[in-house]
């Protein structure tokens, strides 16, 4: 008992605790997979930038339930470019079309949401050399836009339901079909025991 207390606990400590990636520092997340319980945060803290290391993607995705679908949302945390030495764009693949470009004069004050379940790609581009004052923080969340267990149900609740429905029409025509036959039987034999009683 105490053992599985401790498990319970350990998990969700761990699935609490939140991932940060760096930009400059953190090469590798590329298409990283996250559901609606992730709490994931991109930063930037002025370091220069390799053209490899320069953007980040993340798709919504939970290995527990593979028929959901979520949409990528970036919130930022904070943002200042006083020098106005980078761009930060929002694409849904790689070299795709820019979705959202911000830059010192438009920073990013909203939440922003990708497109249906597309993935979304940050891309940090550097526009001066001097960098050290850039600093941003990004929360990226993946925001469930379809519940394929709730669909199921509703399938299966409208198919058991119209089930029943069809049983109770059928059942109420049936009881009325048969109560309509024994009243024409009831009238005619007391008209039956009459007419024998004269002759």
């Amino acid at each position: 008992m105490i053992y599985t207390i401790l498990v319970l606990l350990l998990s969700i400590i761990c699935c609490c605790q939140a991932t940060t990636y760096t930009f400059g520092k953190n090469c590798s997340v590329i298409l990283e997979r996250i559901h609606d319980h992730a709490d994931i945060f991109v930063k930037y803290d002025g370091e220069q930038l390799h053209e490899t290391c320069n953007d980040m993607s993340f798709s919504g995705f939970d290995e527990d339930s593979p028929g959901d679908e979520y949409r990528v949302c970036v919130t930022p945390e904070y943002y200042e470019d006083p020098d106005c030495a980078v761009t930060l764009t929002y694409r849904k693949s790689y070299r795709g079309s820019p979705l959202k470009t911000y830059k010192c004069d438009s920073k990013p004050d909203s939440r922003y949401c990708g497109k249906g379940k597309d993935a979304l790609f940050i891309d940090v581009k550097l526009l001066a050399v001097m960098t050290r004052d850039v600093r941003f923080k990004l929360q990226v969340e993946a925001e469930l836009t379809f519940n394929y267990n709730s669909f199921v149900a509703a399938v299966l609740g409208g198919v058991i339901g119209g089930f029943v429905i069809i049983c109770i029409v059928t059942g109420v025509i049936i009881f009325k079909t048969c109560k309509r036959k024994r009243s024409q039987g009831q009238v005619l034999n007391p008209v039956n025991r009459t007419e024998r009683e004269v002759l």
